[in-house]
């Protein structure tokens, strides 16, 4: 826009009244609002006819987690085919990035299968107790079969590594 254009004239006849306002959580009513993250305030004058805002500043502490129990962000359910249980998954509050919450996802799943796998042993020593060898041997076939899903020839090569 030109400025020298005589058919436009500018006006200054505003007033800018610049106020700051401080917030600071530990001026909060604690007892209304106990957590310091959420909290409402009430101005010590009114504002009327405001037309822009600005944050000059702020502080964040660093303790705002991505996965915590109070966002209900720290629990997976788990569920093993084949098994009527459901199991949980429970992670640590904190702040993951991407691998650290891959790597203790991981953890998490392989304490959970090592869990399964001892229950199953227990289970299998249980049934061996009650049953004759014959048909501990058909289930301890059937179970490798399936877990492990070894095909015809690696179990006649696993056959053969045996009988040798």
């Amino acid at each position: 826009m030109n400025s020298n254009n005589p058919l436009v004239k500018i006006k200054h006849n505003f007033v800018l009244d610049r106020k700051i306002l401080f917030i600071d959580s530990n001026d909060r009513d604690k007892e209304r609002w106990p957590n310091p993250a959420e909290f409402e305030i009430n101005c010590p004058q009114n504002y009327n006819n405001v037309e822009s805002l600005r944050l000059v500043n702020i502080m964040l502490p660093n303790f705002f987690y991505n996965i915590s129990e109070q966002l209900q962000t720290n629990k997976m359910i788990v569920d093993v085919s084949g098994s009527a249980t459901l199991y949980i998954i429970t992670l640590e509050d904190g702040c993951y990035n991407y691998t650290q919450l891959q790597d203790t996802l991981i953890t998490l799943m392989i304490t959970l299968i090592f869990l399964i796998t001892q229950l199953i042993a227990n289970l299998l020593f249980y049934i061996i107790k009650l049953m004759d060898l014959h048909l501990i041997l058909d289930l301890i076939y059937l179970i490798t079969m399936t877990v492990l899903k070894i095909t015809t020839k690696q179990m006649y090569m696993l056959n053969i590594v045996i009988g040798a």
